[in-house]
């Protein structure tokens, strides 16, 4: 096994679910974790609710500045909401992108007399578009149930019992719209980071492209669009509960 990547591997959903080919399958998702921290995830069956996300998106961006702002996340405590364009920065540069950030629905509204991270738990803003609170909840509902499923194989291709990674999960899990418009050179839409709010993303990508991953030669991969396919990538919260041994991997959007 190497200790680098010039690709980022692909792991089939069905292989992992298939009794003659997991053990192989498994083989891989082990590997794309201890090397790369990055994989595209196949025929995992949100194709459709991913086609009705990506239809559904131009119209909550094309929204009049003044409506998006009505659910600004500066009006929330859980760091939910929309943030307008260029109001990030990372590694002291402007982020060119503009996003909408919801987190799983029903949650309690935070009083004073609870502990300060309750605050991270909060309810949903929602842009005024007729279905979009509908959408929003369909896909964290679904995306949820493949991730726990999928943190089950990431147990079992490291040789722990299933549900070890199931004491860490929170209540609330998160989602996140974003738009990068076109952009001149030298900029960039998010500069290079680690995802630091949970153990793992599930990010679908348009046709565009522009994500690249860091390696352990300080040379970034490009991560092009696969249809269908999810792009999951180790957060900081697995590096920190693993020690280490499963490393977030810097990555960025050009």
């Amino acid at each position: 096994m190497s200790d680098t990547f010039s690709s980022i591997p692909i792991i089939d959903w069905r292989r992992l679910q298939d009794p003659s080919t997991k053990s192989a399958a498994l083989n891989d998702l082990r590997d794309a974790i201890f090397v790369v921290g990055f994989l595209y995830l196949t025929n995992h069956g949100l194709e459709d609710l991913i086609t009705q996300a990506h239809a559904k998106l131009p119209e909550l961006f094309d929204l009049p500045d003044e409506v998006k702002a009505k659910c600004d996340m500066i009006n929330s405590p859980s760091f939910v909401g929309y943030t307008r364009l260029g109001a990030e920065t990372t590694a002291k540069k402007t982020d060119l992108r503009e996003q909408y950030d919801f987190g799983t629905p029903g949650m309690n509204t935070w009083t004073e007399d609870q502990d300060i991270w309750w605050r991270l738990e909060g309810n949903s803003q929602y842009p005024d578009v007729p279905g979009a609170k509908e959408l929003v909840e369909s896909y964290i509902s679904r995306s949820a149930q493949l991730s726990q499923e999928f943190m089950k194989f990431v147990s079992e291709c490291l040789s722990l019992p299933l549900d070890t990674f199931a004491a860490f999960k929170g209540n609330m899990d998160r989602l996140k719209f974003i738009k990068y418009p076109k952009s001149p050179p030298n900029s960039q839409g998010v500069g290079p980071h680690k995802d630091s709010s949970g153990l793992f993303t599930f990010l679908s990508q348009d046709d565009t492209g522009g994500l690249q991953v860091l390696n352990k030669n300080g040379e970034w991969i490009d991560a092009p669009p696969i249809e269908g396919s999810l792009v999951v990538n180790i957060q900081q919260g697995l590096e920190a509960i693993t020690g280490g041994i499963c490393a977030a991997t810097t990555h960025r959007v050009i």
